[in-house]
């Protein structure tokens, strides 16, 4: 029997569900006057029954599971569109016009041409929100399941074909062959893949709304519009970079994935550079040919240097002769932009119309804004690490916010800034150097000087609590030569860094070296969590106190008469309500986030704000994952970024400030007793052992943490927490003040003073104000009673 004529048999086999469905109403029905039944067991027993009846065949149950399945699926699709809004690209471009638009002030302003175009200009050359790509584990389907839902939403294939009865029967058909489980191999390698699929189709986007932005320019100012560079949106990742509770990342992974968002980025120009040779001639088509010959041979020169790290992967001894061809084809390899940027303006003057021009203009734009790159780069890793590396040079024998020793390592970490001197580092070096933190930043300053000179380097440092800390990642920026390439950004994501934040910059303000960076760099960044938060006080109740923290924070930058900088809010939520995701719309979803009268208040004290959102994993891609997809999302996020939002002074929240504060306070009150109820640990373990496929490729190491008689689990953030694990560089342990003073290692990891204070980062904290148990002992690890909830919020 063939395929077709096979499933037809199996259709005609399976049970009708509407007939399923009306029997498992009545045993619902039945079970509201019988506690002791439950329905689920007893729709189990009937099905059975007919099943041995033969009323019902396996072969049918597997039909009219794949029937749901494609079912389902389909609704899944009509839920993305809803959440995209309008899909159709001509329309969205027609909007992102009227947006952009709306930017360029007009002559009834009663401004002079060349003012109302500075006005422009620095309306559309200044980046107001950021995309970022993360690696969170929602990888939940396969890439051709991804790429069939996404074509499904918005009605159209990755080629912007419209999807016709038998396009949408053909995505379908993949849903029901396909089975509907993370990738078999999901590694970071895969991770990798589905991130530059979906920066790709995020360029094609962000090239269509930088074209919008010279076209406007063009009509109004006919002589001034190709001096301008757009730069509204920037897309970065932290795909294969993130190293916060990973081991399995290795600096030449990282390097080799850096290497692959280069070529990647070089394989696009050149794309754009060959559309344009092909119809080119005379001066133009001499002006496109000396581009080509450079991009190309800085593609062969990248694609050496990307086979020779592979043979260092596997065989260390070869790392010598990758690192002899990064030095040797550092110019070839273009690591920095100005001398492709200066050919690409001369092409553009002799091109022979305003189109052609206008093409290699958004490249320059491109260029200009992400470097020798599809995106930028976040780093990141823990507080902990970074202190581990500087304990011995500042005698760091106790935690760096211990109030007994608090001033004296605030000294001696500015006395290592006043002598610290540029080290001379190598490939060689960074092999040797068993500190995650040192090789970490090391491997940024080897991309810096190797791969991309120009575009800044985001560092997120995870668990941050003090000063000190930024001090440290201060003090190694500037040791390895990369203090004015690097962003340096806190992580708040705890109930205690939510109450106490600002006061961690502030600190760190104190020094002159910090403060001297930031006007440097011109921008401060900060970085809000809501996996960790979600996990301990609740989603509604972090967004509430994120939100009171950026506004303390804009205080604080007043306050210190840095109101010049540019404050960068990264907000690190997620597309599922367990991240802090919306389930309405995107536009939704980027307001709850950054709500209008927060981002209004910065606006009134004369601070620039940029608003990054990440956009996590498999599910988060999928707003990408089309060109459509990818412009009805710019889109969104235009209006959300660009365009005057009436609640900015018209926000119920701020009208009432008490109730709400309140209002939220009961919320986490009431989320703390539910993660404190023992018989919701044992729901979450029940899901994640027997339920849940593994999403993601970063490893999850788990350990039973105490309090108040409940045993809960929580991640295990990194090696320094959980010094005892194996995989674990001997590098990160915490060593006791013993072996730290003689400048040892032991032989048996012991419990640190750190501890307490992971305990503290992690939400348990001792209930001072209630006082119902007896203080907690001088035991490291003994557990700690969680904090009751102030009722101020």
């Amino acid at each position: 029997m063939d395929q077709a004529g096979e499933s037809n048999d199996r259709g005609a086999a399976a049970p009708n569900p509407d007939a399923l469905a009306a029997v498992l109403a009545d045993l619902r029905a039945r079970a509201a006057a019988d506690p002791f039944s439950n329905p689920i067991l007893l729709f189990a027993l009937n099905l059975t029954r007919r099943i041995d009846r033969g009323e019902i065949t396996l072969e049918g149950l597997e039909t009219l599971v794949q029937d749901l399945t494609v079912e389902a699926f389909a609704d899944r699709a009509v839920s993305l569109r809803r959440y995209l809004g309008e899909t159709d690209p001509a329309a969205n471009e027609h909007a992102i016009k009227a947006i952009i638009g709306g930017l360029a002030p007009r002559a009834s302003a009663g401004l002079a041409s060349a003012a109302a175009f500075d006005q422009f200009r620095r309306r559309v050359e200044r980046s107001s929100f950021g995309v970022v790509f993360t690696a969170h584990p929602t990888f939940s389907i396969s890439l051709e399941l991804a790429r069939a839902l996404a074509e499904l939403a918005v009605g159209a294939d990755r080629d912007g074909t419209p999807l016709d009865a038998a396009g949408r029967a053909a995505r379908l058909a993949i849903a029901r062959r396909t089975a509907h489980r993370p990738p078999a191999d999901l590694t970071l390698a895969v991770e990798h893949q589905w991130s530059v699929e979906a920066l790709h189709h995020a360029h094609t986007a962000l090239d269509l709304v930088n074209r919008a932005a010279l076209r406007i320019a063009r009509q109004r100012w006919p002589d001034r519009w190709t001096t301008l560079t757009p730069r509204m949106v920037t897309l970065a990742t932290w795909v294969g970079y993130d190293q916060d509770g990973r081991t399995d990342i290795t600096w030449m992974r990282s390097f080799a994935l850096r290497l692959a968002d280069k070529r990647a980025a070089l394989e696009s120009h050149l794309h754009t550079i060959a559309g344009l040779s092909g119809a080119a001639e005379g001066d133009f088509a001499a002006a496109l040919e000396p581009i080509a010959t450079m991009l190309i041979e800085a593609l062969t020169t990248v694609n050496g240097q990307a086979e020779l790290l592979a043979a260092a992967e596997h065989d260390g001894a070869e790392t010598a002769a990758f690192g002899r061809a990064m030095a040797a084809g550092r110019s070839a390899a273009l690591a920095v932009t100005k001398p492709l940027e200066a050919l690409v303006d001369a092409a553009s003057a002799r091109a022979p119309d305003d189109l052609r021009r206008e093409t290699l203009l958004a490249m320059r734009a491109s260029l200009r804004t992400h470097g020798l790159g599809l995106a930028h780069v976040h780093v990141r890793l823990n507080s902990s690490q970074l202190h581990n590396a500087v304990r011995r040079l500042v005698r760091l024998d106790t935690e760096p916010n211990d109030p007994a020793n608090r001033r004296s390592y605030f000294n001696s970490i500015n006395d290592l800034l006043d002598r610290v001197q540029p080290a001379k580092i190598s490939f060689a070096t960074l092999i040797d150097e068993q500190a995650s933190a040192k090789r970490l930043i090391m491997t940024v300053a080897q991309m810096v000087k190797f791969v991309d000179a120009a575009t800044p380097i985001r560092f997120l440092i995870a668990e941050t609590e003090t000063g000190f800390t930024l001090l440290t990642a201060l003090y190694y920026a500037r040791l390895f030569g990369v203090a004015d390439q690097i962003e340096m950004s806190p992580l708040f994501e705890t109930e205690e860094a939510f109450e106490r934040g600002e006061r961690v910059i502030d600190e760190a303000l104190k020094s002159p070296h910090y403060r001297d960076y930031l006007k440097r760099q011109g921008r401060i960044a900060v970085q809000f969590g809501f996996s960790d938060s979600g996990r301990f006080i609740g989603q509604m109740a972090a967004t509430f106190r994120i939100e009171r923290l950026r506004l303390r924070l804009a205080q604080l930058l007043e306050r210190h008469d840095l109101a010049g900088l540019e404050i960068i809010l990264f907000n690190t939520h997620g597309e599922s309500i367990g991240r802090g995701g919306h389930p309405l719309t995107l536009g939704d979803r980027l307001r709850y986030a950054a709500p209008p009268a927060s981002r209004a208040e910065f606006e009134r004290r004369g601070i620039r704000v940029k608003e990054e959102v990440s956009f996590q994993g498999g599910d988060g891609y999928l707003r990408f994952f089309t060109p459509a997809a990818a412009i009805a999302s710019m889109r969104r996020i235009l209006e959300f970024s660009l365009v005057d939002d009436p609640e900015a002074i018209n926000d119920p929240i701020y009208a009432a400030p008490d109730y709400a504060a309140e209002f939220f306070a009961t919320i986490q009150q009431e989320f703390t007793s539910l993660v404190e109820d023992p018989d919701y640990t044992a729901l979450l373990g029940l899901f994640r052992g027997n339920l849940l496929f593994r999403t993601g490729s970063r490893p999850v190491r788990k350990r039973p943490r105490a309090g108040r008689g409940q045993s809960r689990w929580a991640i295990r953030r990194n090696c320094a927490r959980f010094p005892t694990t194996r995989s674990c560089s001997s590098s990160d342990f915490s060593p006791t003040r013993s072996t730290a003073s003689a400048g040892r290692r032991p032989k048996t990891p012991r419990c640190s003073p750190r501890c307490a204070s992971d305990r503290r980062a992690s939400g348990a904290h001792w209930n001072w104000s209630a006082r119902r148990s007896t203080p907690p002992t001088s035991t490291c690890c003994a557990p700690i009673p969680t904090r009751s909830i102030p009722a101020s919020g």
